[in-house]
């Protein structure tokens, strides 16, 4: 409600519903499976200072991949019990940390784990945590849209 009062006294001719919609759009897009497209740039400095093959790193991103899906209807079910403002702040911490342990990365357990993270929270939980929060805003707004 801060935000719309805000908004409202900044620029009070435009409708708020674009700013709702630009802002969970841009959640979506930064938590999107993007992850993908740079973790690929970054292969070969990971073989180079794990020392592993490329089928190793490989083998841990699709078994991560598997594992982070394993969690998704955790973390939704804790998304709708504990409410997508309170979870997306919850998992933007544990998230943007994972992010920057895989420069840190020494061995391959560490880079599975670092990997899990990331991969679990952000196109997993963090999407899910985006979705929810533009279709309840979508429930309670909609007979003023």
């Amino acid at each position: 409600m801060l935000l719309q009062r805000l908004f409202a006294a900044c620029a009070p001719s435009l409708f708020y519903g674009w700013v709702v919609v630009v802002l969970v759009g841009f959640g979506v897009s930064c938590s999107g499976p993007g992850h993908s497209y740079f973790f690929l740039s970054f292969v070969d400095s990971f073989m180079a200072s794990l020392g592993v093959s490329r089928t190793t790193v490989a083998g841990l991103w699709s078994s991560c991949l598997l594992c982070a899906a394993a969690t998704e209807p955790i973390g939704g079910a804790l998304i709708d019990r504990i409410g997508p403002r309170k979870m997306l702040i919850a998992i933007a911490l544990p998230f943007s940390a994972a992010t920057a342990a895989l420069g840190l990365v020494q061995t391959p357990t560490q880079l599975f784990a670092t990997i899990f993270v990331v991969r679990s929270l952000g196109p997993g939980w963090l999407c899910i945590g985006f979705n929810k929060l533009f279709n309840g805003w979508w429930l309670r707004r909609r007979g003023r849209a």
